[in-house]
């Protein structure tokens, strides 16, 4: 997968640079679908996790869709596990 061809904007990569680790962006590479590439852009900013929480929960999503479960099993988990709440648009 071409670096340019996911993320063609330069102005995106030096705004999500001041924000992500260069791990962080290496691991969204390699997340083909933009929307799902754009929840993790944002929950990394918002919860402010680590390369390896990005890498372990997109491994899981991975797993739930390999297994032909609902996607919103990933999302039932995630919340389960976090102690935040976010309100409903």
């Amino acid at each position: 997968m071409q670096f340019e061809g996911v993320f063609p904007d330069e102005q995106i990569v030096y705004a999500l640079r001041r924000q992500l680790s260069w791990t962080h962006i290496k691991t969204l590479m390699f997340i083909p679908e933009p929307l799902k590439r754009d929840f993790y852009i944002e929950m990394c900013k918002l919860e402010r996790w680590s390369s390896r929480q990005l890498q372990e929960r997109e491994q899981r999503r991975e797993n739930i869709e390999a297994q032909n479960r609902p996607l919103r099993d990933f999302f039932l988990i995630y919340v389960s596990e976090s102690d935040k709440t976010y309100p409903l648009k």
